[in-house]
């Protein structure tokens, strides 16, 4: 992580590096994150989140649906 990183960057992280990359484009993907990463208790929270629920709640600005649903509507 960057000097300066907050948790804005870590939700388009989320957006635009995990969820578009691997589950829209189908990209395979390891994700790695260690506890001296946590600058933000809500990151874990959104860790939590995707391992019990496969989705981070409010992560997707509407623009961001109409994006996903137009780029997988074909399959």
């Amino acid at each position: 992580m960057q000097k300066g990183y907050n948790f804005v960057m870590w939700r388009e992280d989320m957006v635009k590096k995990i969820f578009m990359n691997c589950g829209v484009e189908g990209n395979p993907l390891v994700f790695m994150f260690s506890d001296t990463q946590i600058i933000n208790e809500a990151f874990v929270e959104d860790i939590n989140n995707i391992l019990n629920g496969g989705e981070i709640p409010n992560l997707y600005k509407t623009e961001d649906v109409v994006a996903i649903i137009e780029s997988v509507k074909e399959a």
